[in-house]
């Protein structure tokens, strides 16, 4: 009797609960999120159109990626379709205004048309104009601290007159310039060139990981080597070329691992074009200028010491019997003992660095009488091996990583020993 009694009980707990829930549901107002701007599926899109006044500029879909159709169907990188998604998201929940104000830039002259199509039916459009949240006077009374909360950009759609906020940044990329939208030449990272060859008397073959000339025992500027790779990836389109441009152009043969590649590199007028493959391009002129600078007598090691005197974290000196070990310990160079040394470490370091070599004889079988061993803080580190001294008061060193005994002129690894040994 008890048990049917809590059974009725429960039911009609439940019963009060599911009414009241019912009740809640039918009286309280549903959140609704704010509806988006243009109301279009993002996979349909297959052309884009930006334009501002007479400049425009037109994406188009082909294949799997995308071209800039008003520039010769040059290939456009791979932000077209992160823009259309972006787009896609844009939502009618801050309004700026009823009708449009000539400074935000929305009016069919001043604001960039965005036309999204597929085929010839028009999926969407839209006027974007200004970025607000950065009005100048603004800013100046909170001491120039942007508000990133109140970002955004003006924009309405060309059939009616509201003129909405939208909570994006992006404005370089709705810019009707068709070099913004160009995919790089040579898609190429410089850390996965293995081998870069150039022709001719200025030419070399040159290997990575330790960069060195293949069959030349002459030192190479790892520095100097890295940053002429690095240009390679950072060749930009400015447009189309003509073949005739590249006659007489450089010729430049880079590994991708053990894949070959090759490009042209022609310089007239202050302008530079590249040819890769059959397509002939015009390209920015300084990493074409930089590439073309990188002959074999640039590339070679002429300094005795690479590492800067802020890169060093310990020194170790051998001469003879005696031995000496210098740490840096909070900005201060200290001995092995811990006591803080005198002498100014790092303008023995910085003296080292500015040491100008030339290369003589080959390095292999040499003994020397002194080293001074240099380290960073990673525990890569270079020795310098004093051989005997060399004629009219040069010195002979050999070094770590080298193949041949470095010439230079008085005897200033010698002074640093000295130094650093306490003389």
């Amino acid at each position: 009797m008890i048990a049917s009694r809590r059974v009725v009980g429960w039911g009609t707990a439940v019963a009060v609960l599911a009414t009241l829930r019912l009740v809640l549901a039918l009286t309280q107002p549903r959140f609704e999120p704010p509806a988006p701007l243009l109301d279009f599926d993002p996979s349909r899109v297959d052309r884009v159109r930006i334009a501002r006044g007479e400049q425009a500029v037109e994406l188009v879909r082909k294949g799997e990626g995308w071209v800039v159709a008003s520039a010769g169907d040059l290939p456009a990188h791979a932000g077209v379709g992160a823009l259309i998604e972006r787009l896609a998201g844009w939502r009618r929940e801050r309004v700026a205004g009823e009708t449009p104000r000539d400074e935000w830039g929305v009016g069919p002259d001043r604001g960039k048309r965005v036309t999204l199509r597929a085929g010839d039916a028009v999926l969407g459009e839209l006027l974007v104009g200004q970025v607000t949240g950065i009005e100048p006077e603004d800013v100046r009374e909170v001491g120039y601290a942007l508000d990133t909360d109140q970002l955004g950009l003006f924009v309405r759609l060309p059939s009616e007159d509201r003129v909405y906020v939208v909570t994006d940044f992006v404005t370089r990329e709705l810019e009707p310039d068709p070099r913004r939208w160009f995919a790089p030449p040579v898609p190429v990272e410089p850390g996965q060139i293995t081998r870069l060859r150039r022709g001719g008397p200025e030419g070399f073959d040159l290997r990575a990981g330790p960069f060195r000339f293949a069959n030349d025992p002459t030192p190479v500027d790892p520095r100097r080597a890295g940053s002429l790779l690095g240009w390679i990836p950072r060749l930009r389109v400015v447009g189309p070329a003509e073949p005739a441009q590249l006659e007489g152009a450089l010729e430049l043969v880079f590994d991708v691992g053990v894949q070959p590649s090759a490009i042209r590199l022609a310089q007239r007028d202050g302008r530079a074009f590249l040819q890769v493959g059959e397509r002939c391009l015009e390209v920015e002129p300084l990493p074409a200028s930089r590439l073309f600078e990188g002959t074999r007598s640039s590339l070679i090691r002429r300094r005795l010491l690479l590492q800067e005197p802020r890169d060093v974290t310990r020194l170790e000196v051998v001469q003879g019997s005696r031995r000496a070990a210098f740490g840096r310990v909070r900005g201060a160079w200290v001995d092995e003992a811990g006591a803080e040394v005198e002498a100014d470490l790092d303008a023995v370091i910085r003296s080292l660095g500015e040491v100008q070599v030339e290369w003589g004889e080959p390095a292999v079988g040499q003994t020397g009488e002194a080293t001074v061993r240099v380290f960073d803080a990673q525990g890569q580190g270079a020795t310098l091996w004093l051989l005997d001294t060399g004629p009219e008061g040069r010195e002979r060193i050999a070094l770590s990583g080298a193949s041949l005994v470095a010439r230079v002129q008085g005897r200033p690894l010698a002074e640093a020993l000295r130094t650093l040994l306490g003389e």
